[in-house]
């Protein structure tokens, strides 16, 4: 089925996805839920008692995300397939999102491990990914994003490439080279 401005369809922004799992309780200590992809990539949601939602619904889609753009100085976005969360009323529902991103074919492993980055969206009516600002960890390896979320999002990877390694705030050591500088 062909989209344009003259099919007749357009983006619904509705969080449908190919699979999805789902939890809904009154009680929300403890819970996570997680979905795997069958090649080991996975989307964990937790810390989802605040609002009291009733319910969380967690997707992804095997395709190319509508709407793919890249944000500007990124190198290459994901077209395997991009992650959905939608929380279930309450006010003002909130939770973190743990992408562990080992086994998704475009990842990028061991020195090139830097550029991985998590883009979001509020859903999929957005034409534009931004940077999520997750927490990249290459030892395990993952990114977190711990900035309480809100009722939705999607998700996929972007890759980017660390082009100032050495500024401050990197996790780098800094390297001072003037002669009279005094410790």
């Amino acid at each position: 089925v062909g989209y344009n401005r003259l099919s007749g369809y357009c983006s619904s922004g509705a969080p449908i996805g190919d699979y999805s799992g789902h939890r809904y309780t009154s009680n929300w200590s403890g819970v996570a839920v997680t979905l795997t992809h069958p090649l080991g990539d996975a989307l964990a949601v937790n810390n989802l008692g605040d609002g009291s939602p009733e319910g969380v619904q967690i997707y992804y889609s095997d395709s190319t995300a509508w709407n793919n753009v890249k944000p500007k100085y990124y190198d290459s976005i994901s077209t395997g397939r991009y992650w959905g969360v939608f929380m279930a009323n309450g006010t003002n529902p909130s939770f973190d999102v743990t992408y562990s991103y080992q086994g998704h074919p475009q990842a990028k492993t061991g020195s090139n491990g830097t550029m991985n980055r998590l883009l979001r969206r509020a859903n999929s009516a957005d034409t534009i990914w931004v940077n999520s600002g997750a927490k990249l960890n290459l030892i395990v390896p993952n990114l977190f994003l711990g900035c309480r979320e809100k009722y939705r999002g999607e998700y996929t990877l972007g890759f980017r490439k660390d082009s100032t390694r050495n500024r401050p705030g990197s996790g780098k050591a800094l390297h001072f080279s003037h002669p009279t500088h005094v410790s």
